[in-house]
């Protein structure tokens, strides 16, 4: 798991056992606190990512929403693309 969110890199983690059964059981153990990274699924970490299927669209999950989308799928990371603005007094904690 990445301990920063702006560190410049992109996060991929891919299950090990895969269908619906498989990431059931993900799920499952990251509810209770026993997901555990050697055991179920496999990470890396880079500024850019292309993922390539057999199929012509896939179903995407971005931000809770699920959507349909055109392969191949290229992720490229933005250092400093989101700028988040916060009240003076949370600057402080």
């Amino acid at each position: 798991m990445r301990e920063r969110l702006d560190a410049g890199t992109l996060s991929l983690y891919i299950p090990r056992r895969a269908g619906r059964l498989g990431l059931l059981r993900i799920a499952l153990r990251a509810l209770f606190g026993r997901l555990r990274a050697v055991d179920d699924f496999d990470s890396l970490r880079a500024t850019e990512f292309g993922i390539e299927t057999r199929r012509k669209q896939v179903r995407v999950a971005t931000d809770g929403e699920v959507t349909s989308m055109a392969t191949p799928l290229h992720y490229k990371i933005r250092p400093g693309a989101l700028r988040v603005i916060v009240p003076k007094a949370a600057c402080a904690l």
